[in-house]
Parts: structure tokens; C-alpha cells; sequence
């Protein structure tokens, strides 16, 4: 079983930043007085989605309009996937085989992924966020990986110009080992964007008061939305 966890953690640590690569500034975004935030990610709204069904579900070929080619531009590249799980179920079941699919599940196998519409927000130069969340689980057994993301596409002048992440809540294990993330994002109306990441992971070593051992990894990203356009890209990260 810990030998077929190993790929399954890694798929999971593949997923927890979308702009890992990118460079890091200690220098902070100013946030204008008369901004004010538009829509925002927290532990309270991923619980509402939880219990929400009235959302409307996206079809595959909606989730790959809102995706466009971001894939290519690596704003989406972390995430490719859970978009590939997502065509895959959703493909067996307009084929008619999915309870088949789920009576064949092994460990580690998504059970099942869904993407749903949210709403959408405006900024002040006319550019429109259309927010929308993905959710997915596996075989619940050992190694165990589900969560949800939030994405918010940007429209300007019409035209579908980008994808972000801003909202995540990940938990992978297989005791003693697992993993969890936390991505909280903000919108503000002049097109500041924000989103601080905590990863906190155990590889099974405990204390000598067995207390499992933890290292925590934080991140701050924030940029600039101006005229569809993504514009003065900081990220902080440190260890704790």
C-alpha cells in the first residue's frame, strides 16, 4: 500500500501551487482605500459548498472554455490533472459506465469529480470574473486524497483571457502520512487579486512526546487585473 501512496501524495503535492515557479519579492501589493473586495475564499464558503446542490453543474466542454489554453501558459499547468479526471468521469457517464467504473474502483482511484457554476463579479474597468468550483474524491480506503478548488475566469471586452485559482482545501493521506492545504483568496474591486496558501505535511515521524512531526509551508501571491491583463506578480513563501 506505501509503495502505491508514494504517486498519489505527489499527485497532491503537484497541485498545491499555480505559481510555483514564478519569482519571489518581498515587496507587498498596496490595496487602495475606496477598493473593496468583490468576492473572497474562505473555510466558511468551501463549508456552504458542501451543502449547496441548488449550483448548476458545467458541462465538459463549458469547464474547457472557462480552462481555454492557460494550460500552455502554465496559470492552470498544476491543475491538468484534475481537469483530466474530470473529462474521464464525466465521459463514462454520458457513456453509461459509470456505476460499472465505481464497482471496480482500487485504491487511490477517483470515485468522482463535478464542476459547478458559483456567480460572477465585475471589476471597476469593466473586466467580469466567472467563478466556478470543481470538487473530487477517491476510493474511500487508504491512500485517501479529496478536495475542492475555486477558479475564477476572466472575461474582458467579451473575450475569455485568463484562469486563476483562488480558493483551495486539499487532504491526502495514508497514516502516518498526509498532507493538507489551504488556498484563501480575494477579489477587490480595482482588480487586485490575493490569495495566501498554508501546506502542512507529515512523512510519519513523530516527537519524542509522539506527536506527529509537521512542516509547514506558507505562501502569499498577489497581482494585478488591468484591462484583461495580469500585471505585478508577487509571491512571498517561507517554511514555519
Amino acid at each position: 500500500m506505501k509503495t502505491f501512496f508514494r504517486p498519489v501524495i505527489a499527485v497532491a503535492f503537484v497541485l498545491v501551487s499555480v505559481f510555483s515557479c514564478q519569482q519571489k519579492d518581498e515587496k507587498q501589493q498596496d490595496v487602495p482605500d475606496k477598493a473593496s473586495v468583490v468576492f473572497e475564499t474562505d473555510s466558511l464558503l468551501f463549508d456552504s459548498l458542501e451543502a449547496d446542490s441548488s449550483l448548476a453543474p458545467l458541462t465538459a466542454s463549458e469547464v474547457r472554455e472557462l480552462t481555454g489554453d492557460f494550460f500552455d501558459k502554465d496559470t492552470l499547468n498544476d491543475f491538468k490533472w484534475i481537469f483530466g479526471e474530470f473529462y474521464r468521469i464525466d465521459s463514462l457517464k454520458k457513456a453509461g459506465k459509470y456505476n460499472e467504473y465505481v464497482e471496480h474502483l482500487d485504491l487511490g482511484m477517483t470515485k468522482d469529480i463535478a464542476a459547478r457554476k458559483l456567480k460572477e463579479v465585475k471589476l471597476e474597468d469593466g473586466s467580469v470574473f466567472r467563478i466556478w468550483t470543481v470538487k473530487h474524491g477517491s476510493y474511500e480506503a487508504c491512500p485517501f486524497t479529496s478536495g475542492s478548488e475555486i477558479f475564477a475566469t476572466l472575461v474582458y471586452d467579451g473575450k475569455i483571457k485568463d484562469c486563476f485559482l483562488v480558493g483551495q482545501e486539499l487532504h491526502s493521506s495514508d497514516p502516518p502520512v498526509w498532507l493538507t492545504v489551504d488556498k484563501y483568496g480575494s477579489i477587490y474591486s480595482n482588480g487586485l487579486v490575493k490569495v495566501d496558501s498554508k501546506e502542512s505535511n507529515c512523512e510519519g515521524e513523530v516527537d519524542k512526546n509522539n506527536v506527529d512531526i509537521v512542516l509547514n509551508k506558507f505562501e502569499e501571491i498577489s497581482f494585478v487585473i488591468r484591462q484583461g491583463k495580469t500585471t505585478n506578480l508577487v509571491t512571498k513563501a517561507w517554511d514555519n
